[in-house]
């Protein structure tokens, strides 16, 4: 038997390099509904994305501003091109999902807030202060599954209003959801 109870969860994927199509995978097996985005240059098919629901190579930053973001939904920018992900972000400037964040070092996302504000010198602080980057929780992650396990954890960790620890370090019940059935 099996049942289907529809995806509890969405993730756009900006980026069509090896770790998005690894974190996509990943996030298509936990149920979570994954939207890749990558730009028409970077010549993916959605076969490159197992589990993906759509592959979309927006040219106009209105097709990014359309997209379907609410507290349900996880924003992941990991293009390797800080070009793109700047058009990204500044498209995605007035959107509240529930995590955003953005692959590489911490300067790295310090340049792209510090472009977004210079084009953009009224942005809400709140949308700043939002963005997760590095992304990722420090698991000592090397490859990219290990990146895309990191990635993973901390969006379930932010979305659950969770601050991860081992869970021999928890106290009482392992599962805070275990006996409520």
């Amino acid at each position: 038997l099996s049942q289907n109870f529809g995806s509890l969860f969405r993730l756009y994927l900006f980026g069509a390099e090896y770790d998005a199509i690894m974190l996509c995978k990943m996030a298509s097996q936990l149920g979570w509904e994954v939207t890749v985005i990558a730009a028409p240059d970077e010549k993916k098919s959605i076969d490159h994305f197992v589990g993906a629901k759509a592959l979309l190579t927006p040219i106009h930053p209105q097709e990014i501003e359309a997209l379907d973001i609410d507290q349900q939904t996880a924003l992941v920018l990991m293009s390797h091109s800080f070009n793109k992900d700047s058009q990204y972000l500044r498209a995605l400037k007035e959107k509240k999902a529930a995590y955003f964040g953005v692959l590489g070092p911490h300067h790295r996302r310090d340049k792209l807030i510090n472009t977004l504000l210079e084009m953009e010198p009224d942005l809400s602080l709140d949308f700043v202060d939002g963005i997760q980057g590095p992304v990722g929780l420090d698991i000592g992650a090397q490859s990219a599954a290990e990146i895309g396990v990191a990635i993973l954890a901390e969006i379930l960790a932010k979305t659950r209003q969770k601050n991860p620890i081992p869970l021999n370090q928890k106290k009482g019940r392992i599962h805070d959801w275990w006996g409520h059935f």
